[in-house]
């Protein structure tokens, strides 16, 4: 079993004896830009990320009079658990999602032998936010939170028309799941856009943006 200290000091060694290759570049004369992109970016990426939340992944190493576990596996069951059972029931509105997801969180919590440092706090079936408390004494420990989506409507105009980074910006969702959306379309839980003619760039009206954000 690996502590804190052996894995640091090995994660350093590691890096120090392959830094060349992690921060290798592309070596190709038709690349004219100034700064060729990394050989294996993948590789660096996940280099990166584990330096980056190295002092968040030993959170339990360093306050064991919490009992927190070292893995999230116990958390990500419950949020599956959820997922699966709010993905029955897809003709119910925005409500009843609500209530669906607060009976549920509310029942788990009141289990007896459910860990209680974990208080999940829902305002809509787009935002969940997971407040990870593990005791008042701990109160300098960092508050992890995850937003799905804004909780309030986003402030458009519904005849106003939106670029695809503005709409994303106001439902507060990345592009990328934005375009997701579309690919569903409206009448799969998704959303409808135009493309301009001038540019062929999409968009979104704003009332096509307040209708997928109460869907």
């Amino acid at each position: 079993k690996t502590d804190k200290e052996s894995f640091c000091a090995a994660f350093n060694e590691w890096y120090e004896k392959y830094r060349d290759v992690v921060n290798e570049r592309v070596h190709d004369k038709r690349i004219k830009r100034i700064t060729p992109p990394y050989m294996r970016p993948k590789l660096r990426s996940a280099y990166l990320s584990i330096k980056r939340n190295m002092p968040l992944l030993w959170t339990f190493y360093d306050h064991p009079e919490t009992g927190l576990p070292n893995t999230n596996n116990a958390l990500e069951a419950v949020f599956s658990d959820l997922k699966t059972k709010v993905r029955v029931h897809r003709g119910i509105g925005r409500e009843n999602r609500k209530k669906l997801i607060d009976e549920y969180l509310k029942a788990l919590l009141e289990r007896p032998t459910q860990i209680d440092y974990c208080s999940v706090i829902t305002q809509n079936v787009h935002s969940a936010l997971l407040i990870y408390n593990p005791s008042p004494k701990m109160s300098n420990l960092p508050i992890f939170i995850k937003k799905l989506m804004i909780n309030e409507p986003p402030k458009v105009t519904e005849t106003g028309l939106y670029s695809v980074k503005e709409a994303a910006k106001l439902l507060g969702v990345s592009c990328s799941k934005l375009y997701n959306a579309v690919k569903r379309g409206a009448r799969c839980g998704g959303i409808d856009g135009r493309v301009r003619r001038d540019n062929g760039r999409l968009q979104f009206t704003g009332k096509e943006i307040l209708r997928y954000w109460r869907g």
